[in-house]
């Protein structure tokens, strides 16, 4: 996922406790990373903005559990798929169910 300048990473973890599967990869000249410890963050918000980033929070990892679920959903019927066309594939050796292969001169 791109992130724009400002975006929070890694809070579900630091908020919730729950695991996130990312992968910090910077491709611009400059990125500058700050860390808020939670007891801090959680002191200097009003308890109103703490209570919203909880649940933004919450709903963003349900989010990306769900596009992560999907995307193995579609990698393993991919793999399925591969599987039953090499299983449909002639060996080396056998027949050959082309009639134009097969009488070729």
């Amino acid at each position: 996922a791109v992130v724009s300048e400002g975006s929070m990473l890694l809070s579900a973890s630091q908020l919730l406790g729950m695991s996130e599967p990312f992968t910090i990869v910077v491709q611009s000249a400059k990125a500058q990373l700050l860390s808020v410890r939670t007891a801090d963050l959680r002191k200097w918000l009003p308890a109103k903005a703490w209570e919203e980033l909880i649940a933004r929070e919450k709903r963003s990892h349900e989010w990306r559990m769900d596009q992560i679920a999907k995307c193995q959903e579609v990698s393993e019927a991919m793999d399925e798929a591969l599987q039953q066309r090499r299983r449909q594939r002639p060996q080396p050796g056998g027949p050959i169910k082309s009639a134009y292969l097969r009488n070729k001169p």
